[in-house]
């Protein structure tokens, strides 16, 4: 029989900037807060051995992280958001998650939806999705406030992948993923 691959290991990194403006008079410059955030998660996964019922295991996890991005339409998305690839585009995405419904004291039914398009960037060793759109719609609350023309949104998701038999000491990849 065949033996199933090696473990493997996706790393995501992910950075979010996202600029505020809050004018509370027209005459003194705007406020701005910058929130930056970064994290790097290693991820070890196990590919299934391929076998009659799962195809999926004989193309082992580089070439399925290669796969163009126009394909990543089809991946199915958890708790009922979805991902669309825009018209005309092979790498642009609308990202759309469930409704966030949220109970706050005085406040009756607050929801916010988020929708975010974003570019998938398919490259040798890593996969990198970045997106500076975000519009947010809601209730009657949310759209009141016009928090769509109070921020700037840029996020990059960077995925990189690697045998954990390449790992050095330091528990980073040989590879050179950037």
């Amino acid at each position: 029989g065949i033996s199933p691959p090696d473990p493997a290991t996706t790393t995501t990194t992910t950075t979010a900037t996202m600029a505020t403006t809050e004018e509370e008079n027209p005459s003194p410059p705007p406020k701005l807060a910058y929130i930056r955030a970064s994290k790097i998660i290693d991820q070890p996964i196990s590919i299934p051995a391929p076998s009659p019922s799962n195809e999926y295991g004989k193309y082992g996890l580089e070439r399925y992280m290669q796969l163009p991005a126009a394909q990543y339409a089809c991946v199915p998305m958890p708790m009922n958001a979805s991902l669309t690839r825009l018209v005309g585009s092979a790498d642009r995405f609308k990202l759309c998650v469930p409704p966030m419904n949220f109970r706050l004291p005085g406040v009756i039914n607050l929801v916010v939806v988020p929708e975010v398009n974003a570019r998938v960037k398919v490259q040798k060793d890593s996969v990198i999705i970045s997106a500076d759109e975000c519009t947010i719609h809601g209730s009657p609350l949310i759209e009141s406030l016009g928090l769509n023309e109070r921020f700037d949104f840029n996020i990059q998701s960077c995925m990189t992948w690697g045998d954990l038999k390449t790992k050095n000491e330091d528990g980073n990849h040989n590879n050179n993923h950037n």
